[in-house]
């Protein structure tokens, strides 16, 4: 995202003449607008609303939130509407009916609220009425007209409205009481009818005939489950009896049913049994507590004397209270076999006789409530709808009541009042159009429609605009720039500027690549050079930049690898020379042939290996493992060597090329090469995972002041280095060595007080 502002700051920078020409363009239609825009003159006057006592008639401000939040708004609102408006046109004169001159009868109301705005200034009871018209006089009249109209609506409203609603509800409230009254009489004598005590169950009146015969319905339903329960244990023991089973193991279960105070007396156990028996639980519940308070509360441990005399008790006691069932097996066993079943059936037969005699009773009883509790079930049911209605009826005689009681406060409690705190007032000023708000506007149009021109442009423009954008976009450094070359007919080094002319800017070019290339923290001794298209200078670069690295002594050599179009192959004039393809084809040793194929140039310490015949499958040929080998040793032997290879886009040569050198170097035309097209080359390397060293940005426009920053470059090369071949020069005229800058550096210089001399001979 900060890429993508810059960039675009970057494109306003270049194309500000469209944002300067826009603003231009919108301040003389806004000049145009504020000579020709018909005068608007306004008039506003200030309304303070406020609570008045009607008893004392002591107006007071009402600072309430329910004032600021809905009475306001509602006067604010009050002052815009129709009838207020209406009757305050019906008060205008003629001539101050000049805004609805060209306005049909209906649609007056509308434009006086088109040109009315109220206001409620915050936290206050000010109302602000503004309007404006064509003629000052007009716009206060119209104001004038419009608090006259609310005045008298508010006076009008709160004398006449307030009676009428009150009078409609007293006599809502007389019919009410009536209907009441004759409600509540059909119900009292209902109820006295039904003998009715008023009790609810649930919501519901619920009639004490009814609620009788619920409660013996659960009567009934326990008796019959007590009675199911004894006839199951009679026939238990019955059974038992007859097949001589053993009849102990029923003595807990009638103890249950029977109770275990009747079990106890027909065993022969007495009642001082039992209460022993409580006394050692009870016993039992406290020494357990008090050890636990022993154990947790003092810190007692297991080996002090009350904590293991407590144990034993509570031990003992366990043991007394575990056998005490053993014991009632032993009294049973004493009483015989012949003697316990009679004894349990005899029990157990007793009380399935009360219990079939207490079910006998409650069932006719409830059969009988039941019967009574049908007969009433429609009458309680008019009941039930009688008091209803009469609860709705209370409760909407009690919301008229309150109705009632709140009108009637307004009435002598509060009313609302206004006063006119500032009169309307002609103005002569127009406040339409307005001078600063017209120049705001024509500034942010035109900035806007600017930016909007810029960014549009921007898009349709595939090109660079300058080194920081191309930086920016592609994360590759601009290592030199390159002017247009003018390049000799000759064949061979001699129609290359840097070995024709080795003092000029276009070599002087081919240097600061060279040093740029030395000082890259990434290995660049086996380079190789493409282009994203054809016709981009590549190998014109190439060729220079290797003369510039020749001369500053480094062994150097030149390998064609544009097995396609062998463009530096015809730029040295070695067309129909063995070379590249002759090394990768032949058999032979590749060391002993690429000594064979190597050329030597007329400039020292630069050697040159031709492409040699055109293959057909040239990039088999460089994805083989000869070409490899062919790099590995070359390597060993040149301080640097370059690799010219055909355009990355065009074919796959490149990327063999590059898998197998330590760089590539990138050269583009600024002017020519589509930003697309470089981004994608770009792109395309950094997924191969070959690194892009840099980018020579090739026949930059010098005529163009500024254009790529050229200006910045540094010197005009206006200077002397002596004769054509001379290598020498006299230094006795120190003069001869300085270098004179142009107009901007010179100035620079001038104004520090530095004086800039170079040595006449560059490395």
């Amino acid at each position: 995202m900060v890429h993508a502002l810059m960039r675009f700051l970057l494109a306003v920078r270049y194309r500000k003449s469209l944002l300067f020409w826009s603003i231009f363009v919108c301040a003389v239609c806004g000049a145009v607008y504020f000579i020709l825009a018909t005068r608007y003159y306004g008039a506003v006057a200030q309304v303070l609303v406020l609570e008045a006592d009607a008893e004392s008639g002591t107006p007071t401000i009402a600072s309430e939130d329910r004032w600021q939040r809905t009475l306001m708004p509602t006067h604010r609102n009050l002052l815009r509407s129709a009838k207020v408006v209406e009757r305050a046109i019906e008060q205008l004169a003629e001539p101050h009916r000049i805004d609805l001159l060209d306005v049909p009868r209906d649609q007056w109301v509308a434009r006086i609220q088109q040109n009315l705005s109220v206001v409620a200034l915050t936290n206050t009871n000010i109302l602000e009425i503004r309007y404006r018209s064509k003629d000052p006089q007009t716009a206060a009249t119209v104001v004038n007209a419009v608090l006259e109209s609310y005045v008298r609506f508010i006076e009008d409203t709160y004398q006449g409205t307030a009676q009428e609603i009150l009078q409609l509800l007293t006599k809502e409230k007389t019919q009410l009481e009536a209907r009441l009254s004759e409600k509540e009489t059909q119900l009292l004598e209902l109820r006295q009818a039904l003998a009715d005590l008023g009790l609810q169950a649930d919501g519901r009146s619920l009639h004490p005939m009814v609620r009788k015969a619920v409660d013996l319905s659960g009567k009934l339903t326990e008796a019959q489950t007590r009675r199911l329960s004894l006839e199951v244990a009679y026939a238990e023991i019955r059974r038992a009896i007859e097949t001589g089973a053993d009849l102990q193991q029923y003595l807990l279960s009638v103890s249950e049913l029977v109770g275990q105070e009747l079990v106890r007396l027909r065993l022969g156990l007495t009642e001082q049994d039992a209460a022993l028996q409580a006394q050692l639980q009870q016993k039992l519940i406290e020494d357990q507590a008090q050890l636990h308070s022993l154990l947790n509360e003092r810190g007692y441990g297991w080996a002090h004397p009350e904590v293991r005399l407590l144990e034993e008790r509570i031990r003992q006691t366990q043991e007394y209270l575990q056998q005490y069932p053993y014991l009632l097996r032993a009294r049973a066993e004493t009483l015989g076999g012949f003697l316990l079943g009679p004894t349990l059936l005899e029990m157990v037969g007793q009380k399935l006789a009360e219990a079939r005699a207490l079910e006998a009773s409650y069932q006719q009883q409830f059969e009988a409530a039941q019967a009574e509790a049908v007969a009433l079930s429609g009458q309680l049911a008019q009941v039930d709808i009688l008091a209803r209605e009469v609860e709705w009826l209370r409760n909407l005689r009690e919301v008229l009541l309150k109705r009632m009681s709140d009108i009637d406060l307004q009435q002598k409690g509060r009313e609302v009042r206004a006063y006119v705190i500032d009169e309307p007032e002609p103005n002569p000023t127009p406040i339409s159009p307005d001078l600063s708000f017209t120049l705001l506007g024509v500034f942010g149009l035109g900035l806007g429609i600017g930016l909007a021109l810029v960014y549009i442009v921007d898009i349709l423009d595939d090109r660079f605009r300058s080194i920081e954008e191309i930086q920016a976009v592609l994360g590759v450094p601009v290592l030199a720039m390159v002017r247009q070359l003018q390049l000799s007919a000759e064949e061979g080094l001699s129609g290359l500027p840097a070995y024709k002319d080795p003092n000029s800017v276009e070599s002087e070019a081919f240097r600061t690549l060279r040093t740029a290339l030395a000082l890259s923290d990434h290995p660049t001794r086996l380079l190789v050079m493409t282009s994203p298209e054809p016709s981009d200078g590549k190998t014109t670069v190439l060729a220079n930049l290797a003369i510039a690295v020749a001369r500053s002594g480094k062994r150097t050599l030149l390998i064609d690898a544009d097995l396609r179009r062998p463009g530096l192959t015809t730029l040295l004039g070695m067309r129909g020379v063995e070379g590249l393809t002759s090394v990768i084809r032949g058999t032979e040793n590749v060391i002993e042939l690429a000594k064979k194929q190597i050329q030597h140039t007329e400039l020292a310490g630069l050697d040159v290996l031709p492409s040699g015949p055109r293959p057909t499958n040239p990039a088999e040929l460089l994805g083989t493992a000869r070409f490899a080998e062919l790099l590995s040793w070359v390597e060993t032997v040149y301080d640097q060597v370059f690799i010219d290879s055909p355009p990355a886009l065009a074919t796959s040569d490149t990327a063999v090329i590059g898998r197998l050198t330590e760089a590539v170097l990138l050269v583009i035309q600024p002017m020519k090469s589509p930003r697309r097209i470089v981004m994608r080359v770009v792109e395309n390397f950094r997924l191969l995972k070959i690194p892009v060293v840099g980018m020579v940005l090739n026949r930059i426009d010098a005529q163009k002041e500024g254009y790529y920053g050229y200006h910045y470059y540094g010197y005009s090369y206006d200077y002397d280095y002596g004769h054509s071949g001379d290598s020498e020069q006299s230094s006795e005229d120190p003069s001869e060595g300085v270098i004179k800058l142009d107009q901007t550096s010179a100035s620079s210089a001038t104004a520090s007080g530095t004086r800039l001399i170079i040595p006449r001979r560059v490395a």
